[in-house]
């Protein structure tokens, strides 16, 4: 999944997303590959969409061995209601 090349990245700033703070504007700086917009769900999982590629991911961030769960992540349905991402 991604956000649809004519939807401005900005747009996602409208249903919670934060614009990573180290983001890098040129696509060839292969330091700062993880560029994204990102919205943080509970503790653990991370929603985010690449700057350059505009495509979709859905992270675990854990700090231990455990299982963790989310059922919350009805923003990737508000973005497919206002017609923002394409398969």
């Amino acid at each position: 999944m991604k956000i649809k090349k004519d939807v401005p990245l900005s747009t996602l700033l409208d249903f919670g997303f934060i614009e990573d703070p180290v983001n890098c504007d040129h696509p060839e700086d292969t330091y700062y590959h993880l560029n994204n917009y990102y919205i943080q769900i509970h503790d653990h999982f991370r929603i985010t969409v690449n700057i350059f590629s505009k495509q979709i991911e859905i992270l675990y961030l854990s700090n231990s061995d455990g299982l963790s769960n989310t059922s919350n992540l009805d923003i990737l349905y508000e973005l497919f209601v206002n017609n923002l991402i394409e398969i």
